[in-house]
């Protein structure tokens, strides 16, 4: 969809778009409103370099060195900014989900309250967008559509998702560049993901709940708000393509896939459940290690008020080695709810189990249509489906070792 242009008064307030539109002034004023820079002080000067992976499909990450007259307090010596991404399509997409907004309130309203490691904010600007309930009334009319519909208005996203003039800039910490990251191509090791899990723990039984989350800017439905059509797009067109292009030929295979169309609408309905808050989007990529083991968590730009076997499941389906299978998966699954029971929460495991599983069919569905929707490969230009697809199904119980 279209979302409307910025009003003229939105207009008149400067909001970089790009790291290469910061100024020293823009950086003052956002730094003294939430980065602890006193009034007697100012940004007088900044640098930007690259990050490794700065570049991306969701946006653009830089880190800026500030240098500042005055006495800078608390205000920070380096921070990273992150804009949406330039690619029209990438970012139409993205957009449809709230992802950079979503971001922006998680970071205003509940970072600070996290109990594990994860970036602090520094501040943030935005223009305001449609209501809620708007795009919500849209999407609702998308999802009733026919079959046929779906599937042709979906071989050119870019006719119906495309990008706001919106602008969005968010400061946060810079953690530094002495943490491992583990990207899909090179996931982290079952014990790595293990104490990432346990980290998630943490943050399901902080929020378990907690009625803050209800009705909050910061938490859209956290995997779509078009089921049907998503269903309908897979089992219409992508499947058969995922089936030609990675040799899905095994029968128990093919029941996988046809059955995670099939349930698509329930399992979305299910990790959709308002529970706590989780990440929504805990890939290896968004995990920085510490040398003696501690997990700091990033990029809060999916973040949902949902069920907590999601975040579970998202993780285990991009990163477990396939040769595991489904034995592996729940043996993550158990480490996971350990630490959940004794943060004094109690969700049996064979809910948690349900809910995992739900995701990785999600992730089933989502991994192919993304073979036809997002422009850009992931790593070395690898499609991320190549890397997530065949894990998500050995969670499920797929023989991928071929």
């Amino acid at each position: 969809m279209a979302f409307p242009k910025p009003t003229r008064s939105e207009k008149q307030s400067f909001i970089p778009r790009t790291a290469g539109e910061l100024s020293p002034a823009w950086l003052t004023q956002v730094l003294r409103a939430d980065g602890g820079l006193p009034e007697s002080s100012e940004v007088a000067g900044f640098s930007l370099s690259d990050l490794s992976g700065g570049k991306g499909m969701s946006g653009d990450v830089v880190r800026v060195t500030l240098e500042y007259a005055g006495d800078q307090g608390d205000a920070p010596t380096t921070v990273i900014a992150k804009f949406p991404t330039l690619d029209r399509t990438n970012r139409g997409l993205i957009e449809s989900q709230g992802a950079y907004e979503r971001e922006i309130n998680f970071y205003r309203g509940f970072v600070s309250d996290l109990p594990v490691r994860a970036p602090a904010h520094f501040g943030s600007a935005m223009d305001s967008g449609p209501p809620r309930a708007l795009a919500a009334k849209v999407n609702r009319g998308l999802d009733k559509l026919p079959a046929k519909t779906h599937v042709a208005m979906t071989r050119d996203v870019t006719k119906f998702l495309k990008p706001s003039k919106r602008r969005y800039a968010l400061l946060i910490e810079d953690l530094g560049d002495d943490r491992s990251v583990f990207d899909l191509t090179a996931p982290p090791s079952a014990d790595q993901l293990g104490a990432a899990l346990e980290e998630l723990a943490k943050v399901h039984a902080k929020f378990w709940g907690d009625s803050r989350l209800d009705g909050h800017s910061a938490f859209w439905p956290l995997v779509t708000e078009t089921p049907a059509l998503q269903r309908n797009v897979y089992q219409a067109e992508a499947l058969a393509g995922a089936i030609e292009r990675y040799g899905l030929d095994g029968e128990g295979t093919r029941a996988i896939c046809n059955e995670a169309g099939d349930r698509f609408p329930t399992d979305v309905a299910r990790v959709n459940r308002p529970i706590t808050l989780v990440h929504g989007d805990p890939r290896s990529d968004n995990l920085l290690y510490a040398s003696n083991g501690d997990v700091a968590i990033v990029d809060w730009a999916m973040t949902g008020h949902a069920d907590p076997g999601y975040d579970v499941g998202y993780l285990i389906s991009a990163s477990i080695d396939p040769a595991s299978g489904a034995d592996g998966a729940r043996a993550l699954a158990e480490r996971y709810h350990r630490a959940l029971t004794a943060a004094h929460v109690s969700y049996e495991f064979s809910e948690l189990w349900d809910s995992i599983e739900a995701a990785a069919r999600i992730m089933v569905v989502q991994q192919t249509l993304s073979l036809r929707y997002l422009q850009g490969g992931y790593g070395d230009s690898v499609p991320m489906a190549d890397l997530w697809l065949p894990r998500a199904l050995a969670v499920l119980g797929a023989d991928v070792s071929s």
